[in-house]
């Protein structure tokens, strides 16, 4: 089996993992955001976890009620939650007074 080359460096908010397989298969998988790799069974949990970053591309500059998030065509947009009610400046909130955006940080903040 053919192995590809693993990323450098490994940015993702959940950790990169291996998957054994059977002897058969001849080799294990690393998954790494949503990504599975071919990679040898000598390949430790360890080695591939050296070069992980935690982080969340999407989600930056949080702070208590505020944060900034990154949309799918790069645009910037700013999600409040204020009094008990969610708020973003983009404008499918404001039509439809709910957004992925917001739906994004809820997810990350449970």
């Amino acid at each position: 089996m053919e192995f590809k080359s693993l990323p450098e460096k490994i940015e993702s908010f959940l950790p990169p993992v291996i998957v054994t397989a059977s002897d058969e298969a001849g080799c294990n998988w690393a998954v790494i955001a949503g990504k599975w790799y071919p990679v040898p069974k000598t390949l430790t949990i360890n080695q591939l976890r050296e070069s992980w970053v935690r982080g969340n591309p999407r989600q930056t500059k949080p702070t208590a009620d505020r944060w900034e998030v990154k949309g799918s065509k790069g645009d910037s947009y700013v999600v409040e939650f204020k009094g008990g009610q969610w708020k973003c400046n983009c404008l499918g909130f404001g039509w439809r007074r709910g957004c992925k955006h917001v739906e994004t940080i809820k997810s990350n903040i449970k």
